[in-house]
């Protein structure tokens, strides 16, 4: 025997599942106006450093710009123009300790201190023996 309140039931889950994916939505698009206006002025910094001839150019300031100005990934996958950025993976060993610099096959790389310490220690054992 079905209850009489299941189509109120249904109606109510209904309208509560609309209304939060119409609020997802409205907040998904506010965030991508707010990224879109920001690429802009920062394009439009570019431009307005590139036309300026008063002062000398910084390109390595051009370029940070450039670089912010850049479409994320998931933007770039949307496009049909078939561009897309290198992906960085960072772990959270990354974050919080630095990224690790890459080895060498079988070569260890030391720094200046170290190479001292070893050679201290090297000279130490070759003068007790």
């Amino acid at each position: 025997m079905v209850s009489p309140y299941l189509p109120h039931a249904l109606y109510a889950i209904a309208v509560t599942s609309l209304s939060i994916h119409i609020s997802n939505q409205k907040k998904s698009s506010e965030e991508e106006k707010t990224r879109l206006e920001t690429r802009i002025s920062i394009l439009q910094q570019v431009r307005d450093q590139l036309r300026n001839t008063d002062k000398p150019v910084s390109w390595d300031e051009i370029e940070r710009l450039k670089k912010l100005a850049r479409p994320t990934q998931s933007e770039a996958e949307d496009k049909s123009d078939g561009r897309v950025l290198p992906e960085v993976k960072l772990s959270w060993t990354d974050v919080f300790y630095g990224r690790k610099l890459p080895k060498e096959e079988d070569e260890v790389v030391l720094s200046e201190w170290d190479k001292k310490d070893l050679e201290k220690l090297k000279s130490e054992l070759e003068g007790k023996s």
